[in-house]
């Protein structure tokens, strides 16, 4: 048994209003970190006529992030799995 939790995606994806703290997030762009756990949010914000989520927390690999989302991205929740 792999003693390494695998990350599984929820059932739907969210908006960046739906996120809270505690949860792990990514998307599903090649370019972005695959999850970040959320520690803070800041938003949303208006940025040419577009609302914006900061999301500040930490890397799989525990190194500080803040990614930024647009009110139309779409984001996908993480959960551990214990299989």
């Amino acid at each position: 048994m792999n003693a390494t939790p695998e990350w599984v995606d929820q059932y739907r994806p969210i908006s960046p209003a739906d996120v809270r703290i505690g949860d792990v997030i990514g998307n599903k762009g090649p370019s972005w970190l695959r999850t970040v756990e959320v520690e803070e949010i800041n938003g949303p914000q208006t940025h040419r006529n577009q609302r914006q989520w900061t999301f500040y927390g930490k890397s799989e690999e525990g190194k500080p992030v803040c990614p930024t989302f647009d009110e139309g991205d779409e984001i996908r929740l993480y959960f551990r799995s214990d299989t």
